[in-house]
Formats: C-alpha cells, structure tokens, sequence
C-alpha cells in the first residue's frame, strides 16, 4: 500500500495511522519523530509542515536535507510565504506548496492524483515489457492502440465486455481515426507476435485458450490474457 508521512506540528485527532484513498498515513508531530521515521521507514510520499516543532534544532529544512535520496513527492504546508519557505520551493524538490488554511483532505486529494500518475506510469512501462517480450515491435500502428487497450482494460473491465462497442470506438476518438482502422492494427500487431515470438512460450502464455494447431489469438483474447496477467503479477 502507497505509505504516506504526514509531519505537522498539531492536529484535532492525534492518531498513529490511518487508511485514505487506497493510501496507508502515518503521522508525526514534531521533527525529531519525523526525521527518525523517515530514516526507519519507506514512505512514497511526505507532507510536511513548515511549522513543524522543532527538537533538537531540527528544522523544515534539516528534515529535507537528511531525509532519504529516494526522490519521493514532498508536499510542503505553511502559513506564510517567507525568505526560508521560498528558499525550500527553490532548493529542495518540493512538488507541491500549500499555504494554509487548507484542508488534509485537499492535500490527500492531490497525493492520491499523483499516486494515480505514478502508477499509471509504472503499468504502461510494464505493458510495454511484455509486449516486446511477446515479439510486437513499436513501430507497427497496433502496438501503441495495444498498449492503450490493455492499460484501460485493466483499470476499467467493463471494456473487456464492449471490445468492438466501447474500446475501439475510444481509441479511435483518441487517435483520430476509425473502430475499424483500430480493430484491423490490433490485428495485425498480433499477428507479429504470433510469427516472431518463440512458439513454446507464446502458447504457454494462453494457457490452452488457444490451440497452436488452429489459430491465433484473438483481439479479445489477447488483450484479456495481457491484462490478466498485469494483475496476476501486480504492479
């Protein structure tokens, strides 16, 4: 689960942890605990408050200093725009500046957004692996049409069931083009993998839906099989 610090110097309801949005958060409530935390602990993500009370001198940008090389979103959050918090906004990566007043809840909406990017990030480069290692080249028109496919059929199903109605009427608005122009580059992107990929393999990737004796895969079939397997293997 997405593992998320959240540093700040007070709060209405002092709690460890807590689950929002598909993300784990914890919280800390001054620097020192922040700073130890983020030293004991892999977060993809710290809110930080600018105020944070310090102990032991350790201030906002003592923590950005010190904190893990792992270039992870850092939300800064502060009352004011002084000298220091311009310097951090120019120095220390920060992705994000909220001034308050503001609500956590808009800060996690944010976070979650980015969470989203990232992982959609990390799904079309695995989709990608997988479709060179199956022997579809990226310079056919149907490999990006397929990359599209299997990356909106895993976060939607619901476009498994409406291949002809749903996904290519889709990609083909997206690109500019027609359901039938789509459907035709799947098509032949398939029939590459089909004639360049190591037989064996490509058969046991189906799992007996097909038979090497009869046919290739389907458009449907295939795009199924790429998406059960992104979920089978996770991201």
């Amino acid at each position: 689960m997405y593992q998320v610090l959240v540093a700040q110097s007070s709060h209405l309801f002092r709690v460890d942890s807590c689950i929002y949005q598909g993300m784990e958060i914890h919280f800390s409530y001054d620097a020192e605990d922040c700073l130890n935390k983020l030293n004991n602990h892999r977060f993809d993500a710290l809110i930080l408050q600018y105020e944070l009370r310090n102990k032991g001198n350790i201030s906002a940008r003592f923590i950005l200093n010190e904190k893990s090389e792992d270039s992870i979103p850092v939300f800064l959050i502060s009352r004011s725009m002084n000298e220091e918090v311009m310097g951090l906004l120019f120095c220390c990566r920060i992705h994000h500046y909220f001034m308050e007043p503001i609500s956590y809840r808009e800060v996690f909406d944010k976070l979650s957004e980015i969470k989203g990017n990232q992982e959609n990030h990390l799904l079309e480069k695995r989709v990608k692996e997988l479709l060179y290692t199956l022997g579809i080249p990226s310079s056919v028109q149907g490999y990006s049409y397929l990359l599209k496919a299997i990356v909106n059929c895993y976060y939607q199903e619901d476009y498994l069931k409406g291949i002809t109605k749903r996904l290519y009427p889709m990609l083909a608005d997206e690109h500019k083009t027609t359901a039938g122009a789509v459907e035709k580059s799947i098509r032949h992107a398939i029939e590459m993998a089909f004639s360049h990929c190591d037989q064996t393999f490509l058969y046991s990737f189906f799992k007996g839906t097909i038979r090497s004796d009869k046919a290739k895969a389907t458009n449907s079939q295939f795009i199924s099989m790429c998406v059960g397997h992104m979920k089978t293997e996770g991201l």
